[in-house]
């Protein structure tokens, strides 16, 4: 925690800093002042999410769509921000963005698509929601997260078994993922196996 606070302080003098140079810097074309400064809205937003205060990270990301709206893996940071804070309907419009935007990268749509499952989820549209989890899996199978995610979608079908396989797989390629460790426990104190 004290490493993302120290993190977020260098950020905004980064980004003050950015802002007094700004003028000195008026020879450069405006779409590399904007890339550059959008990066450093990206790193606080990612900040953000990773120690939970997604207003914030929605903040940043708004910034960053904003100076560079081609951008699909914002468009995609953006709707998971959007997601946790429940504004699901604004979370579907981002992400569908970042689908539209990601057509070259396998790594990225497999990002989008995984979001996508889990906002899809938090509408209460499940088995949808699934076939976006695997999906996602099958672009980028060595990322735990997106088994993580297709498991917390089969808890709420009361899919146990299917839950179980899908933590087992996220700890077989993060033995330290925390979420899945805790996740698997909850499944297992429900079916009593």
């Amino acid at each position: 925690m004290n490493y993302c606070e120290d993190s977020l302080k260098i950020l905004d003098k980064n980004l003050l800093e950015f802002k007094k140079s700004i003028i000195k810097r008026i020879k450069f074309p405006k779409d590399i002042r904007n890339y550059e400064l959008a990066l450093i809205w990206n790193s606080k937003g990612v900040i953000h999410l990773n120690i939970h205060q997604y207003a914030e990270a929605l903040e940043c990301f708004n910034n960053v769509t904003e100076l560079n709206p081609e951008r699909g893996m914002s468009w995609n940071s953006k709707a998971y921000a959007l997601a946790k804070l429940k504004r699901y309907d604004e979370a579907l419009k981002c992400v569908n963005k970042s689908i539209e935007l990601n057509t070259d990268s396998d790594f990225l749509n497999a990002a989008a698509l995984d979001s996508k499952g889990y906002i899809l989820a938090g509408l209460g549209k499940l088995e949808e929601a699934l076939e976006y989890h695997q999906n996602a899996i099958k672009m980028d199978p060595q990322a735990e997260e997106k088994y993580y995610n297709k498991g917390k979608t089969h808890v709420k079908l009361q899919q146990y078994s299917e839950a179980l396989e899908c933590f087992d797989k996220a700890l077989e390629l993060n033995p330290y993922c925390e979420a899945a460790k805790k996740a698997r426990n909850e499944v297992l104190k429900i079916t009593n196996i």
